[in-house]
């Protein structure tokens, strides 16, 4: 997978910002409830993306990781479960999303417990269209994307449901 079909799939979906402040990301959740999250940009030169998330009140960014062309989350405590890996960034976010999946992460340079944290909600950049509506609904109500070929449906329709294959955003 290259960089430019994570960038076209990620904006489908909707809740990536592109080259935003961890400031105006801070600003844009505050007020969001917990569970909340938006991708940016990192600002980290060894990281491509950094999920801000509504966490217990606050905002904390969480780096992605990138290692053997595979995605995962940095920063995660290990001692609970080690870090899933995932081929794209949105089948990251739809693993810990639509299966409401807590993770735990460190706080560096803290004696604190681990942070419990969950990401239910998307905080979109735009509104998508109709047709992208009724292709996520259709997506929810598969059990998986092989069910599409059963549907009594035209093909070109069928080859539009497959260009965005996730159930949220």
């Amino acid at each position: 997978m290259n960089i430019t079909s994570v960038i076209s799939s990620l904006q489908n979906g909707g809740w990536y910002w592109g080259k935003v402040s961890y400031d105006t990301a801070i600003d844009k959740l505050l007020d969001s409830k917990n569970g909340t999250f938006l991708l940016r940009d990192s600002s980290d030169d060894h990281h491509l993306f950094t999920f801000a998330i509504k966490c217990h009140g606050d905002v904390i960014n969480l780096r992605v990781h990138f290692s053997r062309s595979r995605f995962s989350l940095d920063s995660i405590d290990y001692s609970y479960a080690p870090s899933p890996t995932f081929e794209s960034v949105c089948d990251l976010a739809e693993y810990y999303m639509c299966h409401n999946k807590t993770f735990y992460i460190h706080i560096p340079d803290s004696d604190a417990q681990p942070l419990a944290v969950v990401m239910k909600h998307p905080y979109l950049r735009h509104v998508h269209s109709l047709k992208h509506i009724c292709r996520k609904i259709v997506h929810r109500h598969l059990r998986k994307i092989e069910d599409l070929d059963k549907l009594p449906i035209p093909q070109t329709l069928k080859q539009f449901l497959r260009l965005y294959k996730y159930c949220y955003a």
